[in-house]
């Protein structure tokens, strides 16, 4: 089986080190399954056998995940792209691109049951084998991804969670906007704006 979901890419920097959320819990997808949190919880303890696959093809690897984890949210990855083979810079440079704006997920159930209420599958396990970058669309339009090179920047976006939502969406209005001048011709570089509000926000923790 296989899920396919959005995300948006976050670039900090050049370690080809990517995040991004794979599944949303407690939303009922295309598919009418509603995954629960913990779902991931025993195949992520398995992290060797599960692959980075690119549209699903795993006989191309672009980077080897480094960890599944779950928060609140959903479940994430965490990905090395191996930067010195060309699927892996390819990879990369379609992220930065915009060309990859997918991900999705192969995997078995293992424990499900049906909830005629919200007439979805509640899905309580989950035996994952790999994640993808898609050049192709998804299903769960509620998924939120984070693709970041810096694992530090990374936890500092995790902690965010902690904080109030009015607050958090005005931090990440400010950097895409700034972001967003990166090609201008601005006389003050709106890169370094981004870099110093990156390196200012300490205050999360």
């Amino acid at each position: 089986m296989k899920k396919h979901l959005s995300f948006d890419l976050k670039d900090d920097n050049d370690k080809g080190e990517i995040a991004f959320y794979f599944s949303k819990f407690d939303v009922k997808d295309s598919d009418k399954d509603i995954v629960q949190k913990g779902a991931f919880k025993r195949t992520s303890q398995n992290i060797k056998r599960i692959k980075h696959a690119y549209n699903h093809n795993i006989y191309q690897i672009p980077g080897v995940i480094k960890s599944i984890q779950e928060d609140d949210k959903g479940a994430f990855a965490v990905s090395q792209l191996a930067l010195k083979t060309k699927l892996g810079n390819d990879v990369y440079e379609q992220y930065k691109a915009g060309i990859i704006t997918e991900h999705s997920y192969g995997f078995d159930i293992i424990k499900s049951e049906k909830d005629e209420d919200k007439e979805a599958t509640l899905i309580k396990e989950i035996k994952l084998y790999e994640v993808s970058s898609l050049t192709a669309w998804g299903a769960n339009e509620h998924t939120n991804v984070i693709d970041i090179k810096s694992m530090d920047y990374l936890e500092m976006l995790l902690k965010m969670d902690k904080y109030d939502d009015k607050i958090v969406i005005k931090i990440k209005e400010v950097l895409n906007y700034l972001q967003s001048l990166e090609h201008t011709d601005e006389v003050n570089k709106p890169i370094d704006t981004i870099k110093y509000l990156q390196d200012n926000l300490n205050f999360i923790q």
